[in-house]
């Protein structure tokens, strides 16, 4: 019975796909992450200790499983606590990939490389997921090498809540934190650079974070308290953002905070919520400054509420940041994890929910795109979320949007190009145009329809070569066949087309004008 239930639901999404999918065309461009977190090994690796050949396929696999259901992009968890899933000259070997900090892989392998060309090999993009601020999770349990941070430079760090973060408050934090990024920049491929919503602690009733010696030290403006904090944190985003335009300007720059930003009750410019977090006030994180001063890329605020929750509904959020985005993406981050662990809002057991909130945020609130917290939520098809998504809403795939204050310039058109077709199918062949070129898409256009490859429905392939082979050819009618290539930060060309007609038919080759 089991079985014959999960196939019922599955003919139950395939047809109501079908029937939205005729009454919503879905997006071309359209973000499409996942978040994979390694801290704790909650996603990867799967246990501690793996062999490297296992941890490797494990990072094989999981890219090809989302490219395969119509993700985009990987945020992909690299430094949890002041320790490294790559090889860092600065902090140790995380301990979840051998059980010991500071140890490691043997063979040696790099994770971050590893999934970057796992990613990049078909054609998404990774985003190194960075903690900034929290150097070790738990001050009773900590195990780490004497050459960790923590220890040279133990002036850096206040303990809070059981746990040692960097104080926000040093020049030497601030440093340090973008010498670091700026490592990981300059020696690795990487698309993005992520933060979450981890800036000043989450208060703990009866503690007060010990940051009154650099308060006194470092004032010169004589700030209060609150905004001393927030001018601390704005000062490491700026330096980052101008670290990372100093040494490669492509790489995208995001940060995931806290879903409410101020209630409107505190701040006229805040959302209609009762938010008990508010990112500006207790993580002394502005992340609407930010943006409206063209610090970061991207906002992923974590809207991890049920669409019409009495306090911190989905909607309200997803408007009020769809207008303070101030000209930069807004993805809406989604909380797949409540569907199992949500017990007080009902809602989270309807699988329409996190549907119904990512077709809002695409149709509604305008935004770029999505991202899921966490990977093995989603992979576990929990809600039967991943059907939703695979048979409908990410039928198509989707192009990464474009970036428009970093590079609005596209390619030129592929060279060269040839179509020819026989009894086997039809074989395209074309040449690179320059070297801005990432990777081409090819499309197939019957001749009864618009010539629209706006509409990702006409996607044949997305490649890296410069051929292509479709073995359907050309049957019932004739068809466009028409490629454009795609830089780095995906603006697209204009395309090159040839018109092939069915073989009982002359052969025609028509450049596209």
């Amino acid at each position: 019975m089991k079985y014959a239930h999960q196939g019922l639901m599955a003919i139950f999404f395939l047809l109501f796909s079908l029937a939205t999918l005729a009454q919503n065309p879905p997006p071309k461009r359209e973000f499409r992450g996942i978040w994979v977190a390694t801290v704790y090994g909650l996603d990867f690796p799967s246990r501690s200790g793996l062999s490297t050949e296992k941890q490797k396929q494990e990072l094989r696999d999981m890219v090809s499983f989302y490219k395969q259901k119509g993700f985009n992009t990987l945020v992909f968890q690299v430094r949890s606590a002041a320790d490294a899933l790559f090889n860092s000259p600065l902090e140790p070997w995380s301990a979840v990939l051998t059980g010991t900090a500071g140890k490691a892989p043997d063979p040696l392998y790099d994770p971050l490389a590893v999934v970057i060309e796992e990613c990049h090999a078909r054609q998404m993009e990774l985003h190194a997921w960075i903690n900034p601020y929290r150097a070790v999770s738990n001050v009773e349990k900590n195990q780490l090498p004497n050459d960790h941070v923590s220890y040279l430079h133990p002036e850096w760090f206040i303990t809070y809540d059981n746990k040692k973060l960097f104080d926000p408050g040093l020049p030497e934090v601030r440093g340090y934190l973008s010498h670091l990024i700026g490592d990981i920049a300059r020696r690795y491929d990487v698309d993005g650079i992520h933060f979450d919503d981890y800036f000043y602690p989450y208060p703990v009733a009866g503690q007060a974070f010990a940051d009154s010696a650099s308060f006194a030290a470092h004032n010169p403006q004589g700030l209060a308290l609150a905004d001393w904090r927030r001018d601390n944190v704005d000062r490491l985003i700026a330096m980052v953002h101008d670290t990372l335009q100093a040494i490669k300007p492509h790489i995208k720059f995001g940060i995931s905070p806290f879903g409410v930003w101020r209630n409107q009750r505190d701040d006229p410019r805040g959302s209609a919520t009762q938010g008990g977090q508010p990112s500006y006030d207790n993580l002394y994180a502005d992340v609407r400054k930010w943006l409206e001063q063209g610090w970061i890329d991207y906002v992923a605020p974590q809207l991890y509420w049920s669409m019409e929750h009495p306090k911190v509904g989905f909607k309200v959020l997803a408007d009020w940041w769809a207008a303070n985005r101030f000209g930069r993406h807004f993805y809406t981050g989604h909380a797949v994890y409540k569907i199992v662990e949500d017990k007080t809002d009902p809602s989270w057991k309807n699988p329409a929910e996190v549907p119904s909130q990512v077709r809002y945020a695409r149709d509604i609130a305008q935004a770029e795109g999505s991202l899921f917290f966490r990977a093995k939520f989603v992979e576990n098809n929990t809600g039967h979320l991943l059907d939703s998504l695979s048979m409908q809403l990410y039928q198509y795939p989707a192009f990464i949007p474009t970036m428009p204050w970093k590079d609005n310039q596209p390619p030129a058109i592929p060279n060269n190009y040839k179509a020819a077709a026989n009894a086997d199918g039809v074989g395209l062949q074309w040449a690179k145009p320059d070297d801005e070129v990432a990777y081409y898409a090819v499309y197939k256009i019957p001749v009864s329809q618009t010539l629209d490859w706006s509409n990702p429905q006409y996607l044949l392939q997305i490649t890296t070569k410069e051929s292509y082979f479709d073995p359907k050819g050309v049957q019932q009618e004739d068809h466009y066949y028409l490629v454009t290539a795609f830089d780095r930060l995906h603006n697209e060309s204009m395309p090159a087309g040839k018109l092939v007609r069915r073989l009982r038919q002359p052969d025609e080759d028509t450049s596209l004008k």
